[in-house]
């Protein structure tokens, strides 16, 4: 079936052409500007877009290329994801590499809380729950003792590190698996 927007029987290569010139004009279709561009007398310009459907046609066409677009939105953006979850895979799969060497006692008092916000964002994105209630929820005192506590956590805790090597790893492989959800693997 030959679309609406495309030379329809009967027309003639005039009638046609005067159509491609109202069609491609867009939001600023005007018979007037296609009388115009063409040269033809505004009663057959009427005449034409009347008997032609001109308006409909358009509108159809403008649909279609709406259409299009939306399909070409989708498309790049599922690439990006995908793209997206390669990059993030190749980088926690360097991360973990790094927190199996880390020495909990060289960890700056001042990193933290970075460490402790990236832990928890991390396990609530494997998990498909928001991360923007984190930078209220994840907080380390400035107090130093506090600071040594959690060092002294971490330093006698060695399946801790190995946890967050594994949370790292589960978070790489659901984010390579864009047609599951959050959290299974």
């Amino acid at each position: 079936m030959t679309a609406i927007w495309s030379r329809q029987p009967g027309e003639t290569a005039p009638q046609w052409e005067a159509f491609q010139v109202f069609r491609d004009l867009g939001v600023l279709r005007e018979r007037a500007e296609v009388q115009r561009r063409t040269g033809r007398s505004q009663g057959v310009i009427h005449k034409w877009s009347a008997s032609n459907q001109w308006q409909a046609r358009a509108e159809a066409f403008d649909r279609h290329q709406d259409e299009a677009r939306q399909r070409q939105r989708i498309a790049e953006a599922l690439d990006a994801e995908r793209r997206h979850a390669i990059l993030g895979k190749a980088l926690l799969a360097k991360v973990g590499q790094l927190l199996a060497t880390l020495d909990p006692a060289e960890i700056p008092k001042s990193s933290i809380p970075a460490y402790l916000k990236a832990a928890v964002d991390i396990e609530r994105l494997s998990l498909g729950l928001d991360t923007a209630r984190t930078s209220s929820t994840v907080s380390v005192k400035e107090d130093e003792a506090d600071q040594d506590a959690l060092r002294e956590v971490l330093e006698e805790d060695p399946d801790l590190r190995s946890g967050l090597v594994d949370l790292a790893h589960r978070v790489a492989i659901v984010a390579t698996q864009p047609g599951e959800p959050s959290g299974s693997t």
